[in-house]
């Protein structure tokens, strides 16, 4: 649900009906739970405001991957991310 095309909707939709339409991505978790987490990701504000992925978030990405133990080693920008796409979503939804 992240990205441009989503994020007016989720900052105007409640959390719990968010929980409620990706409930059965989730059939194993509370749907109280769910509507918890997402009101807490929308309350920090979380959720993207464009699909863009900048190099600052993939590194940040990477630091909670390493540590976690998901990664063995870094991987480069390039390597990972492609973002013609969301720029070109974010060029069309440019006003004018």
């Amino acid at each position: 649900m992240a990205g441009t095309a989503a994020s007016p909707q989720i900052s105007a939709t409640s959390a719990g009906s968010i929980a409620h339409t990706v409930g059965g991505y989730f059939p194993d978790v509370d749907p109280a739970v769910l509507a918890a987490c997402i009101q807490r990701y929308k309350t920090l504000k979380l959720w993207a405001t464009s699909p863009v992925l900048a190099p600052e978030g993939f590194e940040r990405l990477q630091d909670a991957m390493l540590s976690g133990g998901a990664l063995r080693a870094r991987i480069g920008f390039d390597i990972c991310v492609d973002n013609t796409l969301a720029e070109a979503v974010n060029t069309e939804r440019r006003p004018g």
